[in-house]
């Protein structure tokens, strides 16, 4: 088994040397630098097509007093006004029929203990927040705030989770009241 290795590592330095050998020198950095080609036929001339419809877009200045713009009134050709009201009002009725909007609301507790449920509501309701009294069986739940702004609800998420590290912030169908 020593002689398959000792044969093999000769191999191996054979091979090494022998193809380090071989390796060629990297060319020197005048013959990358020499090489040279003309793109510029195949570039857009865009400073050409432009100048002229620039000029037209300046503004008119007034022939006696050359450092003020001449109020030259643009009239108006196609007044959409009535056309923009009526989309706006079709807009409006259509979300005057939406029952609801997708919102955060703070979950304060979730558990099966009624009396802690109900500990937790009056702490809530002691800092000055009006708590939501839930329960879907088997959990009593209490909710803080209905919010349409992430924003807003993740600071009352932040002063909610210093008194109660377990308060959660959930997304919530939040009901629209007429």
């Amino acid at each position: 088994m020593e002689l398959l290795k000792y044969i093999g590592m000769r191999w191996w330095l054979a091979i090494t040397l022998a193809t380090g050998a071989c390796v060629q020198q990297p060319t020197s950095s005048t013959d990358v630098n020499a090489y040279s080609e003309d793109v510029g036929r195949y570039r857009t001339a865009v400073m050409n097509d432009i100048t002229p419809a620039l000029d037209t877009l300046r503004p008119v200045r007034d022939q006696a007093n050359s450092n003020q713009v001449a109020a030259v009134p643009v009239p108006a050709t196609h007044d959409q006004t009535a056309s923009i009201n009526a989309l706006l009002d079709s807009i409006s009725s259509y979300n005057a029929r939406i029952p609801y909007v997708e919102g955060f609301t703070i979950l304060v507790y979730s558990g099966t203990n009624r009396e802690r449920a109900t500990l937790v509501q009056r702490e809530v309701s002691n800092l000055g927040y009006s708590p939501v009294f839930q329960y879907s069986r088997p959990n009593f739940k209490v909710k803080v705030g209905r919010f349409t702004d992430r924003l807003e609800a993740r600071r009352m998420h932040l002063f909610m989770k210093q008194h109660f590290p377990t308060a959660i912030m959930v997304p919530e169908r939040i009901i629209l009241q007429d």
